[in-house]
C-alpha cells in the first residue's frame, strides 16, 4: 500500500566536466634553462678535467715544481765544485729522476686523455639515444594530435619531448626549431642536425685522422662521418 511521510527529491548531478586541459610552457624560459644546462654541463666537466692536471703538475710532492728544484740544486753544487765526483754523480742521479718524473706525468695525462676519449664515446652514444627517443615522440605526437577530434593535446607525450631535450642539452648544446605541425627539429653546432622530423641523425665518435691519439665527433654520411669542428660543439 502507499506510504504516507516526507516526500524526498533526489538530484543526480554530472560535477565538473572537463573539457580540455591544457598545457602551460613558454619557449622564451626554456630556451633560458637549456642553455644554463649546456654552459654548467661544460663547466663541470671542465673543471674535472683541469682540477686533476692541476693536481697531477702543481703537487708539492709529486709535481714537477720539487723535481726541477731538486735537479737545479744538484747542477748548482756542480758549478760550484766541477771536480767533485759525488756532485757530479748526485746531478746526473737528479737528472735521472726528474726524466723519471717527466714520464710519469706523461703517463698519467695519457691515461687522462684515453678517459676523456671514452667519455666523448659515451656522450655520443647518449645523445644518439635521445635523438633517436625525440623523432618517435615527434612521429607519436603527430598521430595523437592528427587523430583527435577535440582540442585535447598529448600533453604527456609533450613532456617526454621536452625532457629528452633538456637531457640532451646536458650532453651538447642544442637548438631545437619547432614545425607547424608540433614536430621538433633539432640542431647542433654549426646547424648539423640530429633530428629532422621523425627522421633521427646518427652522431660518430671516432679517432681524428690529425691526431690518432684523439676522439672527434662526426655525423654519419653512409659508411663514413663528416667531423665536426670540436670548437663548435658546446656542452
Amino acid at each position: 500500500s502507499p506510504c504516507s511521510g516526507v516526500k524526498v527529491s533526489r538530484f543526480i548531478g554530472s560535477g565538473v566536466q572537463v573539457d580540455t586541459v591544457r598545457r602551460s610552457y613558454s619557449e622564451f624560459l626554456d630556451s633560458q634553462v637549456l642553455q644554463t644546462q649546456t654552459l654548467q654541463g661544460q663547466y663541470d666537466a671542465y673543471n674535472a678535467q683541469i682540477t686533476q692536471i692541476d693536481n697531477l703538475v702543481a703537487d708539492a710532492t709529486s709535481g714537477v715544481s720539487p723535481a726541477l728544484q731538486s735537479f737545479f740544486s744538484d747542477v748548482n753544487s756542480v758549478v760550484a765544485a766541477p771536480a767533485d765526483v759525488p756532485s757530479r754523480q748526485a746531478m746526473l742521479n737528479g737528472a735521472e729522476g726528474l726524466v723519471s718524473r717527466f714520464n710519469g706525468l706523461a703517463a698519467r695525462l695519457d691515461e687522462m686523455r684515453d678517459g676523456i676519449n671514452s667519455q666523448v664515446t659515451d656522450s655520443v652514444n647518449l645523445i644518439n639515444s635521445y635523438s633517436t627517443q625525440i623523432a618517435d615522440l615527434n612521429s607519436k605526437i603527430a598521430i595523437v594530435s592528427s587523430a583527435s577530434n577535440s582540442n585535447q593535446l598529448p600533453n604527456d607525450l609533450l613532456d617526454q619531448r621536452d625532457q629528452l631535450v633538456s637531457d640532451l642539452n646536458k650532453e651538447i648544446r642544442a637548438t631545437v626549431v619547432k614545425q607547424l605541425d608540433g614536430g621538433y627539429n633539432v640542431f647542433i653546432g654549426s646547424g648539423q642536425p640530429v633530428v629532422m622530423g621523425t627522421q633521427a641523425m646518427t652522431l660518430v665518435a671516432a679517432y681524428s685522422t690529425s691526431d690518432p691519439s684523439r676522439v672527434e665527433v662526426g655525423l654519419a654520411a653512409g659508411n663514413s662521418s663528416v667531423p665536426i669542428d670540436s670548437r663548435l660543439l658546446q656542452g
